[in-house]
């Protein structure tokens, strides 16, 4: 609405952009938080001060989705960190630390630095464990190319007997014919 109204660059439709994404936050909505303030923030850093409140707060968001997103990598949650450490700085420096915006850039700041510090914990955690599947995956396709090589090998005595077979029964056949001709 405000977009369509006002202009992508206006004020009213920034604000509700970032009232948009803190709302998707909350529903967890966080591929689409990221899209939108993409496409957002170049306008709001092209339009105010990067010292501006509504500027910081959407940089906050955008932080915010990018470390609480369970997806998140390593790259994210590092971007994460140092897009909420340069708001906080900023924040710090133009509103003083007592400021309610610079508190809870602040407190984001530490739960995205919890976030990176959990990835890095738990990825060298995963290295054993992909490790070992990558050993069970290696021992299981050996298994599996052993178990269709004796199933050829099976599968070639067959039908050599088969082939056995039906030349003994030819021969047979013709013996019987010729025992039913003598008998004539």
């Amino acid at each position: 609405g405000h977009v369509k109204l006002n202009g992508e660059g206006h004020l009213d439709a920034l604000g509700a952009a970032s009232n948009y994404a803190s709302s998707l936050i909350r529903l967890e909505r966080f591929e689409e938080v990221k899209a939108l303030l993409r496409k957002t923030l170049p306008v709001a850093r092209r339009i105010l001060d990067e010292s501006d409140e509504l500027a910081l707060g959407m940089r906050c968001n955008y932080a915010r989705a990018l470390y609480g997103d369970p997806n998140a990598t390593l790259n994210d949650l590092r971007e994460a960190v140092t897009m909420l450490g340069e708001a906080g700085r900023t924040a710090r420096r133009v509103f003083g630390g007592a400021h309610p915006l610079t508190t809870w850039i602040g407190r984001e700041l530490q739960n995205s630095q919890a976030a990176l510090a959990a990835w890095k914990a738990t990825s060298s955690l995963l290295e054993p464990l992909r490790a070992a599947a990558q050993k069970a995956e290696e021992s299981f396709q050996a298994l599996f190319d052993q178990q269709i090589s004796e199933r050829q090998a099976k599968t070639k005595k067959l039908r050599e007997d088969l082939k056995s077979c039906k030349v003994e029964l030819r021969q047979a056949e013709k013996e019987h014919k010729k025992a039913m001709d003598l008998v004539e």
